[in-house]
């Protein structure tokens, strides 16, 4: 719990910095202080559950598997990445940024398309499976402006911001869901969470190495 507390005051005072500061200075920030302590809130709350499911969940790896820990830990690990990435969409981001499905607004072109049919057409020209194309309210936090692929398999969405299409032409737009489409076509997500796999396998082999040595317990 001091753990929690002190990443909590240590968070929200860099952030608070960050947007009441600078992205205030550049004229970025949308938040108001009673928002911003809602979002701290959240995230504190979410920290409490994963810590309280993650700390006996470890432990009880630690005491029962003691031959095989860098394994169980590094399959436990795993499993917490994939799960993350499916729940992600569904029940962490809506929290913070309130998500609806993309209007079929009446701004067509010369073919009778808008920008949902555009983006569509642009997934299929990838065949990339997604369950939703959806657009998310950024403009109460911020004035940047971003689209993304979110989730993996069966909770993929494709996430517009207000802002974006409030900024950009619909031709414009597509170019950047056309770019956020290559991170997924070209497996980018993969690659990173290997990354930080390798990085964690090398950190559980020191660990399991120093906890096994009982002259550093």
């Amino acid at each position: 719990m001091p753990l929690l507390l002190y990443k909590f005051v240590n968070n929200a005072s860099f952030r608070y910095y960050l947007f009441f500061t600078i992205e205030e200075k550049f004229k970025f920030n949308k938040l108001t202080t009673c928002l911003f302590f809602q979002d701290c809130l959240i995230a504190s709350v979410s920290d409490v559950i994963s810590y309280g499911l993650a700390t006996p969940l470890v432990l009880g790896i630690m005491m029962g598997f003691q031959s095989y820990l860098v394994i169980a830990l590094f399959i436990t690990v795993l499993v917490f990445v994939v799960l993350f990435q499916i729940i992600y969409p569904i029940f962490i981001r809506p929290r913070f940024h309130e998500t609806v499905d993309l209007p079929d607004d009446d701004k067509r072109d010369k073919n009778n398309e808008n920008l949902r049919d555009k983006i569509i057409k642009t997934l299929a020209k990838a065949d990339l499976p997604y369950t939703s194309i959806c657009l998310e309210k950024a403009s109460n936090r911020t004035a940047h402006s971003n689209a993304y692929v979110s989730g993996i398999g069966p909770t993929r969405k494709i996430i517009i911001q207000d802002t974006l299409i409030d900024l950009l032409e619909t031709e414009e737009i597509i170019a950047v869901v056309n770019h956020e489409i290559g991170h997924v076509v070209h497996s980018h997500l993969v690659w990173n969470s290997i990354e930080v796999l390798s990085i964690v396998l090398i950190f559980l082999i020191i660990f399991s190495s120093v906890y096994s040595n009982k002259a550093f317990l």
